[in-house]
């Protein structure tokens, strides 16, 4: 979003001297692999344009008026249409380099910028520079013949700038390596000195065991006072910076041997940040004597997430890397002391996919000085607004550029807010008078009209079934533009106020029914959002159909498959419309029955099995008798049933087999499960008794093959225990009375020997008792 600002008007009373000031350079953020920010209207809106992958450090330069010029990763320039600048390609930078590059501008010609590069891990490109004409390409820019001009070599992997105090002029500030000494090299209309101000004091970055020293980054504070530097594994040390000229002085150690990444200054520069070992910490730089300095430490964090640079943004807050993150971590309020003053919040910013990585974009920290800050907000809210330097003054006026508030238009609070009376573009401006002095900044202010969520009719949908919620997008917008605004929906008013968890159009109930809460937000403006809500209704519960997933068919018959009653409407895969169809042939039959709900037809289908059935054939039955005690019948059938089995035809068993039978006559029974009949044959089974008593009493006074006469050409042959034959029966016979040619024999044991009739030979014995 492009925001303009005025030209200086002369002020209608009388000043002494004035200045004005429109710093909008730093408005443009890219850095990571593919990300940005804008922050031309106050809070940073996410940019997806960015062709830069940069695993470190980058540059990011801006006009006044805060449009986009080019950027950076220190080896490659783009231009503001994304492309490659004009002789872009093989600057110096090191791609791992922390601080690979920061932009100046010449300060006489706007159409002139330098861009400072530094090589990574010492490497012997050290510190070089390249000039940058906007006037080439057509106006997109490109790299002079004045490119990768050496400054110094080796550095580490740090680098800053700021402006003069005594003139229009820069300094950027680098360090030597294995060495305690600053360099800073001016930049003024006539280009950039090649003679550096060398400052030493402090820590000898490089030597001894400090090998990988080369890792940190180099701070200056806003007000151009102070300089603070954090080397990996040698110390985090605070300087006097002399914006008058060049030199670095009056070092003290703040902490020591640990892993800095990055350092940052408050907006009001009397607070230093700095990344340690993924701890951000706080420190007052206005505690005193010096060694309260040091014991104000504060630590913000405890989450020692891998956070890594740090950067001051035109906002007034301070953002932290999340290394390899689609999210940027915040300080929002960086001038205030105290974790809950200062308000750490991680993973506060989503970068809607774009990935962070260790560094952010390296600016000229008086970019951030003198600016007019506001809270964006929509027509009818309250626009907040607030200043970022801390220049003393007498009296402040602002002026709000909407005459129709009436007296509203002018306020002489230090924050005031106000509401502007219409949407449109408001050129805001304060003045800040000091004595015979007067500061003027411009803002421009762009208040838009809220979108409104109209009214969308609830929604029916058959049970379990997605719905496309855009179907409602039409109602919602109302004629309002699809490209200008952005809808989403939400399970929750929370949600859609917070713009959290979006769901997808393509939607299932969770619940019955369901309030679904959509958001209608302005493009790139989330501040900026109406709500409404509307129902789905969910109908038709019938997802699956009670009736019987298999049917049976018998063998020469027909049977009627039904379906659950109470529907609308049927049809099967027949043709017919009733509700249950009489079928004849096996195979697979579908029904899809429906229900009228209005505008919503819902229907659901169910498809049956007909299995074909008949009655059993009985193609043997099998006896095991004459046991002690394991009497067994075994009836074997075919057949395409399912069938089960009796002996008494009440009683009916999956199991073919019976068992533990006595010798008797029984009919097998065979029934078809499916109602297609029943079967039975006769069946008998043979025994004998194990003892006899021929005592005369009519119990048991002569011993047979029980049920023998079943097979009536059996012989029985019974032998005394020396296998001495003692009498030969029929199965017709009476039995055995227990004599021998008329002698009655003793109470023992004796062996029978059964010749049956289909060849079997069966032997046992049993008891005579007297």
């Amino acid at each position: 979003m492009e925001l303009l600002f005025k030209k200086v008007v002369p002020l209608i009373f009388v000043l002494f001297s004035s200045l004005v000031c429109s710093q909008n350079e730093a408005n443009i953020w890219y850095f990571g692999k593919y990300a940005g920010l804008d922050f031309n209207n106050g809070s940073p809106v996410i940019l997806s344009n960015s062709q830069m992958n940069a695993r470190e450090g980058s540059a990011v330069m801006s006009d006044f008026e805060g449009n986009l010029l080019f950027y950076t990763d220190g080896i490659t320039v783009w231009n503001r249409a994304h492309d490659i600048m004009f002789n872009g390609e093989g600057l110096k930078g090191g791609l791992s380099s922390f601080q690979s590059a920061i932009i100046v501008p010449n300060p006489q010609d706007t159409n002139i910028y330098y861009i400072f590069t530094i090589d990574h891990e010492t490497e012997p490109n050290g510190l070089q520079y390249s000039e940058v004409n906007m006037t080439l390409d057509d106006g997109l820019g490109g790299v002079t013949s004045a490119k990768n001009i050496f400054l110094h070599s080796p550095t580490p992997e740090m680098i800053t700038a700021t402006k003069s105090s005594t003139s229009n002029e820069y300094w950027i500030v680098s360090h030597k390596w294995d060495a305690n000494e600053f360099i800073s090299y001016n930049v003024s209309a006539a280009g950039v000195n090649h003679t550096a101000v060398i400052s030493p004091g402090g820590a000898n970055i490089g030597a001894n065991d400090h090998s990988n020293a080369f890792q940190g980054s180099m701070k200056i504070s806003p007000d151009g006072t102070k300089l603070a530097i954090g080397s990996v594994h040698l110390a985090l040390q605070l300087f006097d910076f002399d914006a008058s000229t060049g030199a670095v002085s009056n070092p003290i150690t703040l902490d020591s041997d640990d892993i800095y990444s990055g350092v940052e200054f408050s907006p009001n520069s009397k607070v230093l940040y700095s990344v340690a070992n993924s701890f951000i910490y706080q420190y007052n730089l206005q505690a005193q004597p010096t060694s309260g300095i040091i014991s104000s430490k504060f630590q913000l964090n405890t989450d020692q997430f891998m956070y890594f640079g740090a950067q001051l943004a035109p906002d007034g807050k301070i953002y932290i890397a999340n290394r390899d993150s689609p999210y940027l971590s915040v300080i929002e309020y960086p001038n205030n002391l105290g974790g809950i003053g200062a308000n750490f919040i991680s993973d506060h910013l989503y970068l809607n996919g774009a990935i962070c990585k260790e560094g952010l974009p390296n600016f000229v920290p008086t970019f951030f000085l003198d600016r007019i800050r506001f809270d964006p907000a929509c027509f009818g809210s309250s626009t907040q607004f607030s200043l970022t330097n801390n220049r003393a003054f007498d009296t402040i006026i602002w002026n709000f550029d909407d005459p129709a508030s009436g007296a509203n238009n002018i306020s002489t609070d230090v924050t005031p807010s106000h509401v502007f009376s219409a949407p449109g573009t408001y050129e805001v401006s304060v003045n800040l008078i000091n004595g015979t002095q007067t500061l003027s900044l411009y803002q421009t202010v762009i208040i838009y009209d809220t979108p409104v969520a109209h009214h969308a009719e609830d929604l029916y949908v058959c049970y379990g079934q997605d719905i496309d919620l855009s179907i409602q997008n039409t109602s919602i917008l109302n004629g309002q533009s699809p490209t200008a605004t952005t809808l989403t929906y939400h399970l929750s008013q929370i949600e859609a106020d917070n713009n959290t968890n979006p769901i997808g159009t393509s939607f299932v109930n969770t619940s019955n029914p369901q309030i679904i809460y959509a958001r209608l937000e302005l493009t790139g403006f989330p501040y900026c959002y109406d709500t409404t809500s509307f129902q789905v209704n969910e109908v038709g519960d019938f997802s699956s159909l009670s009736m019987a997933d298999t049917w049976y068919l018998c063998e020469d018959g027909s049977v009627e498959i039904i379906a659950d009653d109470g529907y609308d409407s049927y049809l099967w895969s027949t043709g017919e419309i009733s509700s249950s169809i009489i079928v004849d042939a096996p195979g697979n039959y579908t029904v899809t029955v429906s229900n009228n709900y209005g505008d919503v037809i819902c229907n659901t289908m169910k498809t049956v099995t007909v299995i074909a059935s008949n009655e059993a054939t009985i193609t043997e039955i099998e006896t095991i008798d004459l046991t002690n005690g394991t009497n067994a019948i075994i009836v074997n059938v075919e057949g395409n049933g399912d069938y089960e089995y009796s002996i008494n035809g009440f009683v009916f068993q999956d199991s073919n087999t019976f068992t533990n039978l006595s010798a008797y006559d029984y009919t097998v029974y065979v029934r078809d499960k499916r109602g297609c009949g029943i079967v039975s044959e006769s069946v008998y089974l043979l025994g004998y008794q194990k003892y006899f008593t021929p005592n005369g009493d009519g119990y048991h006074d002569t011993w047979q093959i029980i049920n023998g006469f079943r097979e009536p050409i059996n012989k029985i042959f019974i032998f005394n225990r020396y296998g001495k034959l003692l009498k030969e029966l029929s199965a017709t016979d009476i039995g055995w009375d227990g004599t021998f040619n008329g002698t009655k024999m003793l109470s023992s044991d004796y062996w029978f020997v059964l010749e049956r009739q289909n060849g079997k030979r069966y032997s046992g014995h049993f008891t005579l008792k007297r």
